[in-house]
C-alpha cells in the first residue's frame, strides 16, 4: 500500500512539474504580443546573443559529431547497400533521424544548463526580485530571448549539420575505404533535399 502511495505521490509531483512548464512556456508565447517599441531594441541585443551562444559557439562540436555520424552511415550503406539505395538511406538516417536528435541533445546538455545556471544565479543575486519590483515581467526580458534564440539557433545548426553529415561522409567514406562504390555527390545531395522537402510537405 505504501508502495502505491508512494508512486501516486511521484505521479503527482511530475503532474505538477510538467503542468508549471507548460504554463511558463505559454506565458512566455503570450509576452511576445505585448512588447513594446522602445524595448525591442534591449531583447533583440539578449536574443542576438543566444543565438550566438548557442549556435555559433556549437558549430565545432556538431561538426566532428555529424561527419562522424555521416561517415559511419553511408560507409555501412555503402558496403551492405545498392548505390540506388544509398540516397534514400542517408535522406532518412542522417537528415531526419540521427543529426536531428544529436542537435537537440547538444543543444539541450550545453547550452540549456548554461540558461539553467544563468538564471539560477541570477535568482541567488536577487535580479529577478529586482526585475519584479521594477515591474519588469521575466517571461518577455529572461525567458523569451533565450526561448526565441535557442528555436532559431536549433533550426541553423539543423541545416548546417545535415550538410556537413552529408557532405563529410560522403567524402570521409571514400578516404576511409577506396573500395567503396563511387556515385555522383550531387545525387546524394538531390536525393536528400527531395526527401526533407516531402517530409516538411507532409
Amino acid at each position: 500500500m505504501e508502495a502505491l502511495i508512494g508512486i501516486g505521490r511521484m505521479a503527482l509531483s511530475v503532474w505538477a512539474y510538467l503542468g508549471s512548464l507548460l504554463a511558463l512556456l505559454l506565458a512566455t508565447v503570450r509576452s511576445a504580443g505585448a512588447i513594446r517599441p522602445r524595448s525591442m531594441r534591449l531583447l533583440g541585443r539578449v536574443t542576438m546573443l543566444q543565438i550566438f551562444f548557442t549556435g555559433f559557439q556549437a558549430v565545432l562540436p556538431l561538426t566532428i559529431a555529424s561527419v562522424a555520424l555521416g561517415v559511419l552511415v553511408l560507409s555501412i550503406s555503402l558496403q551492405y547497400l545498392p548505390v540506388d539505395y544509398v540516397q534514400g538511406v542517408a535522406s532518412i538516417v542522417i537528415v531526419r533521424e540521427v543529426v536531428p536528435l544529436v542537435t537537440a541533445f547538444l543543444i539541450i546538455g550545453r547550452s540549456g544548463t548554461a540558461i539553467t545556471i544563468e538564471i539560477a544565479t541570477m535568482k541567488l543575486n536577487d535580479e529577478l526580485l529586482a526585475l519584479e519590483v521594477m515591474g519588469i515581467p521575466f517571461t518577455q526580458f529572461v525567458a523569451l530571448p533565450r526561448l526565441v534564440g535557442a528555436v532559431v539557433a536549433f533550426l541553423l545548426l539543423q541545416v548546417y549539420a545535415d550538410l556537413f553529415g552529408l557532405l563529410g561522409g560522403y567524402y570521409g567514406s571514400a578516404l576511409v575505404d577506396a573500395q567503396l562504390p563511387a556515385y555522383p555527390v550531387a545525387d546524394l545531395l538531390q536525393g536528400s533535399c527531395s526527401h526533407a522537402r516531402h517530409d516538411v510537405h507532409a
